[in-house]
């Protein structure tokens, strides 16, 4: 246990140390992406209520900028967790040195925790601005904010076990990129993070509601906004399953696939 603290921690420092080389374009990419999809959706929900709008679902001209923020929040720790082993490895092929990370003593799921906490360390500047400002409008309770903090952990544990899987078929095969980003920006799309479930159509609701990630927003924007009821221990249980399988199941491909494919593309 204590040489799998270890090579965690060694992960962790590897990757805040590459992140940092390159100090403006880590901070930009952190902090002003997520404002890209957080900005049209603002001046859209802002614009309808003002126009005098009704029918928005749970969006009421109250809640609607809090609502959003939460979206924001999760859409960065989703979105990281997929993009994060894409990233590194290409990195790493490019560099010609991917051989040496994989024929190193390192445990996969040592490697997969200290990556995840160097994208935590990433996704947490959004966090803290958006609950700051979340907490000015419809203030919760701290101990809200742990559990938030709690299932944004589990969310980010799934997306880069997703993204562990992708990095692997993006060293064999870099043809695949854009299918699995599409398939990915659907996933993340269908979590509702900018739309509420209620004014999609319902052939597009069924989507949503199989989708893990949906449930994981659900439990966290009821928590804040105090709209939780028994039924989102189905959402709890549900998220928490579904993030054990995604884990096990990705190492577990990954290894395959390497092992059956190799790496190409140098």
């Amino acid at each position: 246990m204590k040489q799998f603290i270890h090579q965690v921690l060694a992960v962790v420092e590897k990757e805040l140390q590459l992140q940092l080389r390159w100090g403006k374009d880590f901070l930009l990419r952190i902090v002003v992406t997520p404002l890209f999809y957080l900005i049209p959706y603002f001046l859209l929900y802002q614009g309808l209520f003002n126009a005098g709008a009704g029918g928005l679902g749970e969006l009421t001209p109250e809640n609607y900028p809090v609502w959003l923020f939460l979206g924001t929040i999760y859409y960065t720790f989703v979105f990281n967790g997929f993009s994060t082993f894409e990233n590194r490895f290409l990195l790493e092929k490019y560099w010609m040195t991917i051989q040496a990370l994989f024929l190193t003593s390192i445990n996969k799921y040592a490697y997969l925790i200290g990556v995840t906490i160097e994208t935590l360390s990433e996704s947490f500047v959004i966090f803290l601005v958006f609950c700051i400002l979340s907490y000015f409008i419809i203030p919760t309770l701290f101990i809200n904010i742990v559990g938030i903090t709690i299932i944004l952990l589990i969310v980010l544990v799934a997306s880069a076990g997703i993204g562990l899987l992708r990095g692997g078929i993006n060293l064999i095969n870099e043809n695949f990129r854009q299918v699995i980003f599409f398939a990915l920006f659907f996933i993340l799309f269908f979590s509702c993070y900018s739309l509420p479930l209620s004014i999609l159509p319902d052939y597009l609701q069924i989507f949503a509601t199989i989708n893990p990630f949906y449930h994981g927003l659900l439990l966290i924007r009821s928590i804040w906004l105090n709209t939780m009821d028994s039924s989102l221990l189905f959402s709890l249980f549900y998220l928490i399953i579904f993030t054990v399988i995604t884990l096990i199941v990705a190492v577990w491909l990954f290894n395959k696939l390497l092992k059956r494919f190799g790496i190409h593309g140098y």
